[in-house]
Order: C-alpha cells, then sequence, then structure tokens
C-alpha cells in the first residue's frame, strides 16, 4: 500500500512540474514509514533536481500544524544538533551503516540497533543521538540534522571496503529528517542502501528493501 502511494506522489509530482515549470518550490508532507520514507527520498533526489520543501507537524496552542522543515537540496549549514560518537566497529564484515537515535533513548535505541547489526552482518556503525528526548520543530534544526548526518557520514573514518560495500540507516524521529536524508544519502545509488525502522510490535528493527529470503540477514 505504502509503495503504491508512493509511486502515485512521484507521477503526481511529475505532472505538478509540468504543469507549473515556473514554480519555484513544490511542498510535499510525507506521511509513512521511516524505512519507506528513506527509498522515497532516494527516488525523489535521482529523478527531481528541483527543489522540494520537506513539510513536519509540529503542535500549537494545542492543534497540530505543519511547517517548512527542509529541503533535498544541499545548503549550507552549520547548526549540529546532534552529538556525534566514534564509529564502533563490530565486526570484519564491510558493510557500514548509520544510526539516528533522534529521541535521546540513549542506550536503548544503540543496544537493539547493535543487537540488529550482528543479526544482519554489519562491520561498522557511525552512531548519532539527540540530547533531547524531541527535536526543536523549527527548519534550523531539521535541516541541521541532515546537514550534520551527511557531513558526518562523509568525513567517518572508514575503510575503502566499506566505502564501496553496502551501507545501512537505522531510522527514528521526524518522517521528513528520514526522507530527505534518502535523498542525499542514496539519490546516486539507492540499490546500495538499507533503511531499517523499528517495529514496536515485535521489538525488532525491519530493512527495507527486505533481505530476499534466500539471503536472510545478509546485506553484504
Amino acid at each position: 500500500t505504502f509503495l503504491h502511494e508512493v509511486e502515485e506522489t512521484l507521477a503526481a509530482i511529475t505532472m505538478a512540474e509540468r504543469l507549473t515549470p515556473g514554480a519555484s518550490r513544490i511542498n510535499l508532507i510525507p506521511t509513512m514509514p521511516l524505512h519507506i520514507a528513506f527509498w522515497f527520498g532516494a527516488k525523489l533526489g535521482h529523478s527531481h533536481a528541483r527543489q522540494i520543501s520537506v513539510h513536519a507537524i509540529r503542535e500549537r496552542d494545542g492543534e497540530p500544524s505543519y511547517f517548512p522543515a527542509t529541503s533535498l537540496r544541499a545548503v549550507e549549514h552549520t547548526v549540529e544538533p546532534l552529538i556525534l560518537e566514534p564509529l564502533r566497529t563490530i565486526s570484519e564484515s564491510p558493510v557500514a551503516a548509520l544510526a539516528l537515535d533522534l529521541q535521546g533513548r540513549g542506550d536503548q535505541f544503540f543496544d537493539q540497533v547493535v543487537a540488529a547489526c550482528h543479526q544482519h552482518r554489519i562491520g561498522r556503525l557511525l552512531p548519532l543521538r539527540s540530547p533531547h528526548s524531541q527535536l526543536s520543530p523549527d527548519e534550523q534544526t531539521f535541516t541541521g540534522v541532515v546537514e550534520q548526518t551527511c557531513r558526518a557520514w562523509r568525513d567517518a573514518p572508514l575503510p575503502d571496503a566499506s566505502r564501496t560495500a553496502r551501507h545501512a540507516i537505522f531510522l527514528s524521529g521526524p518522517v521528513a529528517i528520514s526522507l530527505t536524508l534518502g535523498a542525499r544519502l542514496a539519490s546516486n545509488n539507492h540499490g546500495r542502501w538499507t533503511a531499517f525502522t523499528l517495529n514496536q510490535q515485535t521489538g525488532e528493527y525491519e530493512p527495507f528493501p527486505p533481505s530476499p529470503k534466500n539471503e536472510h540477514n545478509q546485506l553484504e
């Protein structure tokens, strides 16, 4: 169902671009699971060069409203809302992953991520975490998270084998950030990335794209 909605949204964006070629911005409000949003962002970043403004929800006076949270384009931004932790080596697998704790869960979040790394044969993990349980609902903070994460991944001391192997990302927090990170990190080669989100019912991280049945729990 979500994949069908993604394809319909892509078609709608393409039509809007054709009908209004002079428009300076297309506003997008994503409502989907985090790992689907990352994949959707990768497709948007690959196929749509014009600026898309991604909106997120916040509450004002007890009423929900949407605000322009960030853009798919790279921008100069020096705000760093997250704490970058040292790269962790989990195994000799060349697969490397990002882990974003955007809800301040700390060890509870990263213990589950490390367990998933063992399960899916991920060798190195770059953790970033928020010191707060909720990100400030404003464009400066959301864009800061995206830009800081992209810089951290680009500058991480990964071995050459990890740079050319498959990648993974463990997501949490706002869907707008997940979508934008997909566009920024995976648009050039979205087939190399696997996105994970926590299934609250099972307590396990689920990948997208899902692992083929004959290659269960293996990203290499």
